[in-house]
């Protein structure tokens, strides 16, 4: 990005404050303004394409509920709540680079309404990991209920309270201490201070509010997927219906996603002067987005418009 580029940039973003929390985050990652403002273009740019990507999904969504004359399918309901969670997370990070000459109470919200959508996209990666465990059972024989039970409908309705409900009280915690803001190059949980000293408290409430989450959920995510793996792999004959491997691709988007992101931001973290490094950690969330995304509206696609015909196996239905 050419240094005349960073100009109109920072003109449209009123100079004085722009260049100000510039400096101030290029001096922390030991990098250039240019690159930075780079940084935070790219991750608004791919999150707003990611945006963008979610629309049809709830279009076609929208369409299949109002013409089949059938219910959607629990499954089907679960991965369009996938897409609207990235959806919402996507439109936050769009508005990412705003904070470089936005207030601290802009910036404090922000980063709250980051935390919250953060969490409630583990908590229901957890769930998916959960449903997904069922369906992969239930093709095993195991007494589990067949999708349009009330069994069903009770697990999709703690699915919603927990993504929705368990967020709101951990996001409060960082209020008391004052600590949600200008957190580098985005906004949210502060761990460092202008002059880029750590924050203890930051530090504490980052881990336990996101990072311990994430670090719980990974190992359980690649378990879930080696599980189904494995089982697809010994049961060659049977085909598994298309929303078992949407269910399966999000789970391997959200785990390669996440280790990119950790150890992008591990590896920046020991040598603060790695631009590449930074763009890994930056540009991370906003593929995780656009790739559930792009997953999510193919499935759509696919089952709207395919004719396959298809059979029930335990209460599975599959392609023949």
């Amino acid at each position: 990005m050419s240094s005349g580029f960073q100009a109109f940039i920072v003109v449209l973003l009123c100079a004085r404050e722009a260049s100000a929390t510039l400096n101030n985050i290029s001096n922390c990652y030991n990098l250039t303004g240019n690159e930075v403002l780079t940084a935070l273009i790219l991750r608004s740019s791919l999150s707003f394409v990611s945006l963008i990507l979610g629309l049809p999904v709830v279009a076609l969504w929208i369409v299949r509920t109002c013409t089949s004359r059938k219910p959607v399918k629990d499954t089907d309901r679960l991965i369009t709540y996938i897409s609207i969670a990235t959806m919402l997370y996507a439109s936050t990070q769009s508005l990412q680079w705003l904070h470089i000459s936005a207030s601290h109470a802009y910036c404090s919200a922000l980063g709250a309404i980051i935390e919250y959508i953060s969490l409630s996209v583990l908590v229901l990666t957890a769930c998916v990991g959960f449903h997904l465990s069922l369906l992969i059972r239930q093709t095993r024989c195991l007494k589990v209920a067949p999708e349009g039970t009330v069994a069903y409908r009770r697990q999709e309705i703690a699915y919603l309270l927990l993504t929705t409900l368990l967020p709101l009280l951990l996001i409060p915690w960082p209020f008391f201490f004052d600590l949600y803001g200008d957190s580098g190059a985005w906004c949210w949980i502060k761990s460092a201070d202008q002059e880029c000293k750590p924050i203890p408290k930051g530090v504490v409430l980052s881990f336990v509010l996101y990072y311990a989450w994430a670090a719980v959920l990974l190992p359980y995510a690649v378990v879930i997927i080696s599980v189904v793996l494995a089982i697809l792999c010994f049961r060659k004959a049977q085909r598994p219906h298309s929303s078992v491997c949407a269910l399966l691709g999000y789970m391997v988007i959200f785990t390669l996603t996440t280790i990119a992101s950790g150890v992008g931001g591990a590896m920046l973290w020991r040598d603060p002067s790695s631009y590449g490094y930074l763009l890994v950690q930056t540009l991370s969330e906003p593929a995780f987005t656009m790739l559930s995304n792009v997953l999510v509206c193919a499935y759509m696609c696919w089952s709207q418009y395919s004719s396959r015909p298809v059979y029930k196996y335990y209460g599975l239905e599959h392609e023949s």
